[in-house]
């Protein structure tokens, strides 16, 4: 019987004309690494978003807890938030104010609790507004700028300040 010769692989590729590829070329490699680098930078973009809306937010959520704790405290001494010791217009914390003794009445030494709280953790201003029926308005305000998208220095500062309100019965 008459044996055929078999044909190895490099024999196979002279037959048929084509080469078996043994691995990744310089330029696949190259290619690879450029389209993993743009993910990494896509990545990398959307995290300092996010991270700039969660700063945001974490100030608004500390401002919600200021005027809800002023507003505590102003319940804890609703004869005196009636009578308008807490009132005081939108301003910034005064650090040159005088620290209340043992002796101030409370309203006051509440106040400055709360502004020394509002400059220190945001560097916000704050106003309280109650009225004879025990209505009260407490209104948080700081300037938001990191959180803004293009962050453009000739507008007005104004433009970036960010209010939390908070109404309620005493």
């Amino acid at each position: 019987m008459l044996k055929l010769p078999t044909l190895t692989k490099s024999s196979q590729h002279l037959a048929t004309g084509h080469r078996c590829q043994g691995g990744f070329s310089l330029i696949e490699v190259l290619v690879a690494v450029i389209v993993l680098s743009i993910g990494l930078l896509g990545i990398s973009g959307i995290q300092l978003i996010g991270l700039k809306y969660n700063d945001s937010a974490y100030l608004r959520t500390q401002a919600s807890l200021f005027a809800y704790d002023i507003m505590d405290r102003m319940r804890a001494n609703r004869a005196a938030a009636i009578a308008g010791n807490y009132d005081k217009a939108l301003s910034a914390f005064d650090p040159l104010a005088a620290v209340p003794g043992t002796s101030a009445p409370v309203a006051q030494s509440d106040l400055y609790d709360w502004y020394r709280k509002l400059n220190s953790e945001l560097r916000a201003s704050g106003a309280i507004d109650c009225n004879n029926a025990g209505i009260c308005t407490i209104t948080v305000q700081w300037d938001d700028r990191r959180a803004e998208e293009k962050r453009d220095d000739t507008r007005n500062p104004n433009e970036y300040l960010k209010q939390v309100v908070v109404a309620g019965q005493l």
